[in-house]
């Protein structure tokens, strides 16, 4: 489905809890806006983010800017700027992770412990303690003892203003990428795309089981770590270029599947014990034939290894959809159907062991 990109900041919000005395000194920022594009190179795409605002911190100062996802509290990308001429620009590297469609938040914050001490200085006069200068006359009156051209100068930017700038301060606002109807169905089509994806190794999960034990050939076996590597990769190319996922956990578990998915094929390739050659290992270590003993036992606890690990693989495939599909963080979050899908499908494939997955977490 093609993604309209567009960027657009909206209302911007203060959350930083004020003082009631500081109320006037809301503000420090305005004109925020996001702008987000996207840059071909290569043949590959690139995301293109850049912040720009206005302050009435003084030259110099420095800011963090974050961007985030509005239902979550991890910061995909975040870097700092410093306020030239009453503005400041950011400007984000390139980058191939790129945003999907759906809302962000856009932070501005200042710090007055990430300041020089020139900038320290310059801004400790308006509100270090709370106080704006024409709310606090005492302050006033021993500013302008000490440094009447610095005390001007801050009653100058006052009267333009009329509002001094904040010891700390966060301001955020929303970043939105993708048309209003993409990003109402965001959820919607990431879940399909990992239910297909949670589907196909289902499949090849099964298909492996049945080429395991019918002793399939080296050709059938091929096909199938072909078609194992092409979901794979779909699954990496999607990570690689994505920069956050709601479902991120559930994305991960796939990538582990494969994994395991892996380890059971190899383990049905790995070539089974003779019978009638272990029988005549066995009949020449009885005969007092220590060698022959020595390989028995070698061959013995070589299919046993090989049958942990079959076992052990089916164990953490199944374990590993499960938890994609009803973990947490999964398509629908289920603990009790969790355990109930798992040991359906254990059943299903007449596993003998018994499903006994850790507890949800």
């Amino acid at each position: 489905m093609p993604r309209h990109r567009t960027a657009v900041a909206l209302l911007w919000v203060f959350v930083f809890a004020l003082p009631a005395a500081a109320e006037s000194s809301r503000g420090a920022f305005s004109h925020i806006t996001p702008h987000l594009r996207t840059e071909t190179r290569g043949g590959a795409a690139f995301d293109c983010l850049s912040i720009e605002g206005r302050t009435r911190y003084p030259q110099g100062t420095r800011f963090w800017v974050g961007v985030r996802p509005e239902s979550s509290a991890h910061w995909i990308w975040q870097t700092s700027a410093t306020a030239r001429g009453g503005q400041f620009v950011v400007e984000f590297p390139p980058s191939e992770r790129r945003l999907a469609v759906g809302r962000y938040v856009v932070a501005v914050q200042f710090r007055m412990e990430d300041q020089s001490a020139a900038v320290r200085e310059e801004i400790r006069g308006f509100e270090e303690f709370g106080d704006c200068l024409t709310e606090n006359p005492e302050k006033l009156k021993e500013l302008m003892e000490l440094d009447r051209a610095r005390a001007e100068r801050y009653l100058a930017i006052l009267k333009k203003d009329g509002r001094c700038p904040m010891h700390d301060q966060l301001q955020e606002g929303s970043l939105l990428v993708g048309t209003a109807e993409d990003i109402d169905r965001a959820f919607e089509t990431e879940e399909a795309a990992l239910r297909d994806i949670l589907d196909a190794v289902k499949d090849q999960f099964l298909l492996a089981e049945e080429l395991g034990t019918q002793g399939a050939g080296e050709e059938a076996w091929s096909a199938w770590f072909q078609d194992v590597g092409s979901l794979e990769d779909q699954v990496g190319v999607r990570s690689r270029r994505t920069a956050w996922s709601a479902r991120g956990s559930a994305w991960g578990r796939v990538e582990s599947a494969f994994h395991a998915l892996r380890r059971l094929a190899d383990a049905f390739q790995t070539p089974a014990v003779d019978p009638a050659s272990l029988a005549t290992l066995d009949e020449a270590a009885a005969a007092g034939d220590r060698d022959a003993g020595r390989r028995a036992a070698l061959a013995r606890r070589h299919a046993a290894e090989t049958a942990h690990e079959r076992a052990q693989a089916e164990r953490d495939l199944i374990e590993t959809l499960a938890e994609a599909l009803y973990g947490p963080a999964g398509l629908k979050p289920a603990p009790a159907r969790r355990i109930a899908w798992a040991e359906e499908l254990r059943s299903s494939l007449r596993l003998a062991w018994t499903f006994q997955p850790d507890a949800p977490r």
